[in-house]
């Protein structure tokens, strides 16, 4: 049960990733990465790639919820790690519903909402790469270092987007500290799954 969930969570990842790339490249003429968030490229030309990057990690994080809910049974953190995947990938499928407020227009009850869900959505995926990260360590698995350095990568991005919503920083920092966390999480999504079918851990757990 759990091999074939975990190659739809590689599936789903690289998707991802795919998606996020091209976003920016065709997206290159009407938003920048260093002044827009990457919500707003839901916003507009490039809204279809946009929501498909949404649903496809939708799909990522309730993959890796069934891994670690049938696979991980006995871990102390089984039913929480699995209550969060499960919360992020329902925020996923919510946010095309959700569009952000573009910088400069007036705040709005829906772009508010979005606001709070991508806050969530923030602290979910750094919450769960240091979860992993800690579960593969205990594994001896070798990949445990790698999926460290990306957990440490996003620690030190999601503070330094915090420190860049200043409002002097933000036209110059924002858009380039949100890229470096959403990619270091992004990547360790994708080496996660490929770590467990590589050196299988599941059934020690």
């Amino acid at each position: 049960m759990v091999s074939p969930l975990l190659a739809v969570s590689i599936l789903a990842a690289v998707g991802r990733l795919a998606l996020l790339a091209t976003l920016h490249i065709v997206g290159r003429a009407h938003y920048s990465p260093i002044k827009h968030a990457v919500s707003d490229y839901a916003v507009g030309p490039t809204h279809t790639l946009a929501t498909a990057m949404n649903v496809v990690t939708a799909v990522l994080s309730a993959a890796l919820a069934a891994v670690v809910w049938w696979g991980y049974p006995h871990w102390a953190l089984h039913a929480t790690t699995t209550a969060y995947l499960v919360a992020l990938s329902t925020i996923f499928l919510i946010l095309p519903a959700l569009p952000t407020d573009l910088e400069g227009e007036q705040a709005t009850l829906t772009g508010r909402i979005h606001l709070l869900a991508a806050i969530t959505w923030f602290a979910l995926s750094y919450t769960l790469t240091g979860r992993f990260s800690e579960l593969l360590a205990a594994s001896n698995n070798s990949f445990a270092g790698v999926l460290h350095a990306l957990n440490m990568i996003a620690m030190l991005s999601l503070i330094a987007l915090i420190i860049s919503l200043l409002p002097p920083l933000r036209p110059h920092l924002f858009g380039i500290t949100e890229r470096v966390f959403i990619l270091a999480t992004s990547t360790f999504f994708l080496l996660l799954p490929v770590a467990l079918v590589i050196e299988p851990t599941w059934s020690a757990h």
